[in-house]
């Protein structure tokens, strides 16, 4: 019986490092399978060229729930049209429509759970021995707890494609120049939060698990030598939620003169992390702030308010880091008034010359999250099979999110008074290369 696996990863639209399926990889070439690793941009024929070359145990594909994903549909059934290699779904997506995901026809087993790592070996030893082969649905509740035995697999891809040269100019003055910025690095699984919207709560149960510090120094050294990097994006859910952590991490890259990018709360922010933060060089403090409404926020479970936002701010013009604010717009249960406060609250925002703005873009029903049955109930009509999902995204048709639509339409508002206003503020207090950002918002809501 053949060893050979064909790990595909879904690439939805940006070169990052993809950090999950290389795990996969890993664990696969630890118990002695050979894996052979590319990414969703391949042509489907090509695609089916390796399968006949190799001939695989199997062919396992990441998925997520991205406009990109019907090209992931298109590949499994290609190879399912014309060989019987089973196919594997692991990752978000199938985790969470899992019953979905194995009605079609193309997939014959589902990975579910935020953890494929000892599930893929499992499924591996069974299709090598012919045992189990009727139970399609493979998953296990319990959360791997010693992640430093995992690592990414960086033999397998050109990791120099994850490299970036980065200039942050939020008012036109370079603060930081660096030319080899590595995206990303996780340094841990989850969040202890319970934000509605965020598959966190369903896929990682709210938890928060770390590899070690010894593991993150082990795994930046790697790219310092390997790509001579200075800087580098974590992609951590919440990289500061163990701040002594964080910092004794971050302590070590400014000690190799490399800069750094996580994502923060605003409740956490204060004088003295981020006088920590900037000494270890932080480029930039990403801030999911979603609204600007004490109500939708409490309705969300953000656990924050628009003054600590505020706050943020004044900390990343005081110490200055730059500071990125997510928002968006279309929340199930919001009214034209709490959209209002989160306009508002953007303007003032963008009053301080340390802050831009990511987005505003509009509520994503994703499947599994709490909000996602708030949206069922309220008109949002889920995709009837895998490859419809491609519709469901940050600029989501406004005829998608009846609520939403009804509700501006209700109080004779209009999106152009929702987003315009900010890429006019934008304009004026001087950044740059966002009008390609809301002609599309704009475009696919007529």
């Amino acid at each position: 019986m053949t060893k050979n696996v064909l790990l595909i990863h879904h690439h939805w639209g940006t070169e990052y490092a993809p950090i999950g399926p290389l795990y996969i990889a890993d664990s696969l070439e630890r118990e002695g399978y050979n894996v052979t690793f590319i990414d969703s941009r391949t042509q489907a024929d090509d695609v089916l060229k390796i399968v006949e070359e190799i001939q695989p145990l199997f062919v396992a594909q990441s998925v997520f729930t991205t406009p990109t994903i019907h090209k992931v549909v298109d590949i499994a059934q290609i190879i399912k049209q014309n060989t019987n290699v089973p196919i594997v779904w692991g990752g978000v997506h199938p985790t969470i429509l899992a019953e979905q995901c194995l009605q079609e026809p193309f997939i014959d087993y589902v990975i579910k759970g935020s953890e494929g790592e000892d599930l893929i070996i499992q499924l591996a030893k069974d299709l090598e021995q012919g045992r189990n082969l009727n139970q399609r649905l493979r998953e296990n509740p319990a959360f791997i707890r010693d992640l430093d035995k995992l690592q990414p697999a960086w033999h397998l891809v050109d990791s120099s494609k994850f490299l970036y040269k980065e200039e942050h100019s939020v008012r036109g003055d370079i603060q930081y120049s660096r030319n080899r910025v590595f995206y990303y690095m996780t340094t841990s699984r989850g969040c202890p939060f319970r934000c509605t919207f965020c598959y966190i709560t369903t896929v990682h149960k709210s938890t928060w698990r770390p590899h070690s510090v010894e593991w993150a120094k082990k795994q930046v050294q790697y790219l310092k030598d390997t790509h001579d990097i200075d800087g580098i994006g974590f992609w951590d859910d919440f990289f500061l939620v163990d701040v002594r952590r964080a910092l004794a991490i971050t302590d070590f890259l400014r000690q190799n003169d490399i800069g750094f990018m996580c994502e923060s709360r605003a409740t956490i922010l204060t004088d003295s992390l981020m006088q920590r933060l900037k000494e270890n060089n932080c480029m930039q403090l990403f801030i999911g702030g979603e609204s600007g409404s004490p109500r939708t926020l409490k309705l969300i479970r953000k656990d924050a308010m628009p003054h600590d936002f505020i706050r943020a701010a004044e900390l990343g013009n005081k110490y200055n880091i730059p500071i990125r604010i997510s928002f968006m717009f279309g929340i199930p249960g919001e009214t034209v008034e709490d959209m209002m406060m989160t306009k508002d609250l953007i303007l003032k925002l963008l009053d301080y010359p340390n802050v831009s703005i990511s987005g505003p873009k509009l509520y994503t029903p994703y499947p599994g999250t709490p909000s996602y049955d708030d949206a069922i109930r309220m008109g949002f009509v889920p995709p009837s099979n895998t490859a419809r999902w491609k519709d469901i995204h940050r600029t989501t048709n406004i005829n998608l999110l009846p609520w939403f639509k009804t509700e501006i339409e209700k109080h004779g508002t209009s999106k152009e008074e929702l987003f315009l206003e900010i890429r006019d503020k934008e304009k004026e207090v001087g950044i740059k290369n966002r009008e390609s950002w809301y002609t599309k918002l704009m475009a696919v809501h007529d």
